[in-house]
C-alpha cells in the first residue's frame, strides 16, 4: 500500500509523467520465491482449500 502511494503521489506531483513510469522507476524484483514442497505444503493445502470454498459461496451469495 505504501508504494502504491507513494507512486500515486510522485505521479500526481508531476515527478513522473505516467503510472507505468513511475512502478518502473519506483519499484523492482529483488528475489523469487519457489512454491513450498513437502510437509509445508501439506500444512497449507487444508486451510488454502477451506479458504477457496468460502470464497466461492461469499461469490455465490453476492450474484444471488
Amino acid at each position: 500500500m505504501l508504494l502504491g502511494s507513494a507512486i500515486l503521489g510522485a505521479v500526481a506531483s508531476g515527478a513522473f509523467i505516467d503510472m507505468t513510469v513511475a512502478m518502473q522507476a519506483l519499484s523492482g524484483v529483488s528475489g523469487t520465491y519457489e512454491p513450498a514442497t513437502s510437509g509445508v505444503a501439506e500444512t497449507h493445502e487444508r486451510p488454502f482449500r477451506a479458504f477457496e470454498q468460502l470464497q466461492a459461496c461469499a461469490r455465490a451469495i453476492r450474484t444471488g
